[in-house]
């Protein structure tokens, strides 16, 4: 046997010579005496032979596939006892049960079973624990929670379930201490579940689980077979064309130029005395005429024949002519002169213009005329078409104040001819425009009269809630401020047709446009037909649904704690003021339009902030640079302006129709406080004379104005 293994082991290292993939090793030996030259030449084996040949991984599937069955195997059967333990504690549970020993156990015969009756029969000690039962196991009442007093330690620490909805309260512990308990009487009985056991025959009661139920989960790979072959593809060469350079040809849109509104200055006018010296006489001029005698002529004598002989010689000297002029002496008079009288100058009086920069009283809803939604159906159920319709506004107290709350403008809607409001009390105005939406138009086609002091026709609120806002408010009819009260007695100041009021501060994206398309006439002294006034950016929250009491007077009340940071995006609202008909000012100290600085919300006497200290309002007033919401605000608030190319945005003051002046001390356009544009053109009329453009009366002291404001 050690021959032909030695033989072998030769043959094979003489074949590993003819192969240069094969090298020699004793597995080589052992591996060409299981499977012959195949084992080692890749040259000789067949399609047919490698087949037979099970790889090592073929091995070792086969042995994960066994191992695999019998750890499903092992799996099943300890889920099996563990179900047949479960039904063997239930069956035991639910009857009685007998249990009968298999005959074989039993011993019979004669005489003795044991030779030795001192001792021990055959098999003691390996009989296993008996299983006590007695009696079908009951159980107690669920509110009886660990109410066992034997093996205390082991008792159940955790909150017993409860069933439905019943409460803890009732429910009885070992000590007997809840309120409404009674005493747990203890059951011995095997079968009790207050016997104090914790076990149930050989079973722990406590270690009993539920089996965790499981999901079957199919997966499987079904590898599918892809046969992918060329596809043909004819492709075109492209034709490429020349290219050409686009010619461009930028038209650069020249920027509009900021407006450059020159401020005259003013310096003062002094005009001395013209005093005149009286000359002094002139001297009689002094004149001196010499003149010589002529001397006597020589008596002529005979002539002689001439003897002609030149002879050039050196010319003599030129003696000057000699005249004789007579000269009259002139008479002269002595000059009178008479010295004028002192010239006196008066210099002109300038009376300084103060702006109409007051505040009407801001309130809550009207009580009696609110329109929820002022679409055209809104407004016909206060002002019906065709019907002729006067409303009075003559109360401001919280439950009874009759002024018109239009709140949500929707759509256009038109206030119609028939339809007239008058306002015969102080401090109010005749309708507020709160809260519109986007693309809305309300038109006041009717008339608004104002008979009080601090009167408004028609009182802006902005949009607080709602971003992204465009609204119309226009006057195609009449609004008329009248001098007297209506029963002309007491005479009235302070009217404004258009004006801005609001306490809290509306999104820098809310443009409202007011438009004069009508006829708007002010007899007040110290009124304005247009007033734009910025918001405060403090963004005050004042309680909207309840007015105080205070001595007699309301207010609008703010329980703030501290002074408002502001709120970002807010409190720069975007306003215009557009006049394109008539604006009639009869009054003194008036104006057209007007731009007006705030001096803050914290300011006004009709606002009452008693959580605030006097040091606290006065650091909120608008007098100063504030710094709220990481924005610097400057004094007297700002007017929003726009970046965008889109006009509808734009800030500004425009006049294409007609304003006449007829009072003293009055203004056509007053722009004192900052605006994005301004274009007036139209005609102002300022008395009896016409002037074309732009006319501000006393226009010196506008610079004088905006100081003494801040």
């Amino acid at each position: 046997m050690g021959n032909n293994l030695h033989r072998i082991e030769k043959d094979l290292r003489s074949i590993a010579k003819r192969y240069k993939s094969v090298k020699y090793s004793i597995g080589l030996a052992i591996l060409f005496l299981m499977l012959g030259v195949s084992a080692f030449s890749e040259e000789v084996n067949t399609k047919a032979q490698v087949a037979q040949i099970a790889t090592r991984e073929e091995l070792k599937t086969s042995v994960g596939d066994v191992q695999t069955k019998l750890n499903v195997l092992r799996d099943n059967n300890k889920k099996e006892i563990k179900n047949l333990n479960l039904e063997l504690v239930q069956l035991m549970e639910q009857g009685t049960q007998v249990v009968k020993s298999p005959w074989a156990s039993w011993q019979f015969g004669m005489n003795f079973f044991y030779e030795n009756w001192g001792g021990t029969y055959k098999g003691s000690g390996d009989k296993p624990q008996k299983y006590i039962y007695n009696a079908v196991h009951t159980r107690g009442d669920w509110k009886v929670k660990n109410a066992m007093d034997a093996l205390d330690a082991r008792k159940v620490s955790s909150t017993p379930l409860t069933p439905g909805n019943d409460s803890l309260a009732s429910w009885i512990d070992i000590l007997n201490t809840l309120s409404g308990a009674g005493k747990v009487e203890k059951d011995s009985a095997l079968y009790s579940s207050t016997n104090g056991r914790r076990t149930w025959g050989l079973v722990d009661l406590l270690n009993i689980k539920e089996p965790t139920n499981e999901v079957e989960i199919l997966a499987r790979i079904s590898p599918k077979e892809v046969n992918k072959q060329a596809i043909p593809l004819t492709i075109d060469e492209p034709v490429v064309e020349g290219i050409e350079a686009p010619k461009v040809e930028p038209n650069v849109n020249t920027p509009l130029k900021a407006p450059e509104i020159k401020l005259p200055e003013i310096s003062e006018i002094v005009i001395s005395s013209l005093e005149i010296n009286p000359p002094e006489a002139p001297n009689a001029p002094t004149i001196s005429v010499s003149i010589d005698a002529p001397s006597a002529p020589n008596a002529p004598t005979a002539p002689t024949v001439p003897s002609i002989e030149v002879t050039p010689g050196t010319p003599g000297t030129v003696t000057a002519p000699k005249i004789s002029i007579t000269v009259t002496p002139p008479t002269i008079t002595a000059l009178t002169i008479t010295t004028p009288p002192t010239v006196t100058v008066t210099p002109p009086t300038v009376s300084t213009i103060e702006p109409v920069a007051f505040s009407v009283a801001p309130t809550i809803d009207s009580k009696k005329h609110k329109v929820q939604k002022t679409d055209q159906d809104g407004i016909n159920t206060k002002f019906p078409v065709g019907e002729e319709k006067t409303y009075t506004v003559n109360d401001t107290t919280k439950d009874n104040s009759n002024f018109f709350t239009l709140n949500a403008a929707t759509g256009k809607a038109v206030l119609p001819k028939t339809g007239t409001v008058n306002v015969e009390v102080n401090d109010t105005r005749a309708m507020v425009i709160d809260e519109p939406k986007n693309g809305s138009e309300f038109v006041m086609d009717g008339t608004i009269n104002l008979y009080g002091t601090k009167n408004m026709g028609i009182d802006l609120q902005g949009s607080a809630s709602t971003q992204n806002i465009v609204a119309k408010i226009v006057n195609s009819g009449l609004i008329e401020g009248h001098s007297k009260d209506k029963t002309g007695t007491i005479t009235n100041k302070q009217q404004i047709a258009f004006g801005f009021s609001n306490v809290d501060a509306s999104y820098n994206n809310t443009m409202s446009h007011i438009i004069n398309k009508g006829t708007i006439s002010l007899n007040a002294p110290e009124s304005a037909a247009m007033q734009l006034k910025p918001e405060d950016p403090h963004n005050w929250t004042p309680d909207w649904t309840d007015l105080e009491l205070v001595g007699g007077k309301y207010y609008v009340k703010i329980g703030a704690n501290s002074i408002p940071s502001g709120t970002s995006g807010k409190g720069r609202v975007l306003m215009k003021a557009d006049n394109q008909k008539d604006i009639n000012i009869n009054s003194k100290g008036s104006f057209g339009i007007i731009t007006v600085f705030n001096p803050g919300i914290s300011t006004l006497d009709s606002v009452r902030m008693a959580n605030l200290s006097a040091a606290q309002k006065t650091n909120a007033n608008l007098r100063a640079q504030r710094n709220l919401a990481g924005a610097q605000i400057l004094p007297g608030g700002e007017i929003g302006r726009s970046a965008l190319a889109d006009s509808t945005y734009t800030s500004g003051v425009y006049n294409t129709g007609t304003i006449n002046i007829n009072g003293d001390e009055s203004v056509g356009v007053g722009i004192l406080h900052e605006i994005q544009e301004v274009k007036v053109g139209g005609t102002i009329n300022i008395g009896t004379g016409t002037v074309n453009q732009v006319k501000m009366y006393l226009i010196r002291n506008l610079l004088q104005l905006v100081t003494k404001q801040k």
